[in-house]
C-alpha cells in the first residue's frame, strides 16, 4: 500500500481515514510509532472489517496501558476509546467501531453485577449503563472541543 500524509493534531491519540493518519503531536516517539505502525496495518475502508477487529483486539504488542496513561494527563486524548468522535482536520464526526466492543463487554459485566448483587432488573441496569457511557461520551466530546479550541497556536500539520 502507498503512504498515506500524516496529519498531526491537538486531539485524540490516532485515526485512520481513507485519505490520511491523524496522529496526536504531543505523543512521545515510542508511543507515538506505535499508534503510527497500528493505524498503517488497518484497512483503509469505510467499513470496519474483521481484519481490523484483528488487528485491534488480538494484537500481540499491546499499547492499551501505555495510551491510556498519555490520555490521562491529556484529557484531549481520552475521546479516543469511546464510540463517537470528531475529526477536526477532516470536519467530520466518525465512529470508532473498536470501541464498541469493550463497551459491550463491560456492559454485560455492569449489568450482571447490578441484577445479582444489588436485585436491580438486568435491562434496567443495561440501560444505566449506556446512558452513562454516552454521558461520559458526550462530556469528553465537549472537554477535547474546549481543549482544542482554547490551543489556537496549533490545529493541524502535514508531516507526510
Amino acid at each position: 500500500m502507498d503512504n498515506l500524509p500524516i496529519v498531526e493534531v491537538n486531539y485524540g491519540l490516532g485515526s485512520i481515514y481513507e485519505s490520511c493518519i491523524e496522529i496526536n503531536h504531543k505523543l512521545p516517539t515510542t508511543l507515538r510509532d506505535k499508534i503510527l505502525k497500528h493505524e498503517e496495518s488497518h484497512s483503509r475502508t469505510t467499513a470496519y472489517t474483521k481484519e481490523d477487529f484483528m488487528i485491534d483486539f488480538q494484537s500481540k504488542s499491546s499499547y492499551f496501558k501505555e495510551s491510556f496513561l498519555f490520555a490521562l494527563r491529556n484529557p484531549e486524548c481520552l475521546v479516543g476509546f469511546f464510540p463517537i468522535m470528531f475529526s477536526y482536520y477532516k470536519k467530520v464526526w466518525t465512529w470508532n467501531t473498536g470501541a464498541f466492543f469493550p463497551y459491550a463487554w463491560f456492559g454485560l459485566i455492569f449489568s450482571v453485577f447490578f441484577s445479582v448483587l444489588f436485585k436491580v432488573n438486568f435491562f434496567m441496569a443495561l440501560l444505566g449503563y449506556t446512558v452513562l457511557f454516552v454521558s461520559l461520551n458526550i462530556v469528553l466530546l465537549i472537554l477535547t472541543h474546549i481543549i482544542v479550541k482554547k490551543d489556537k497556536g496549533f490545529i493541524y500539520k502535514i508531516i507526510n
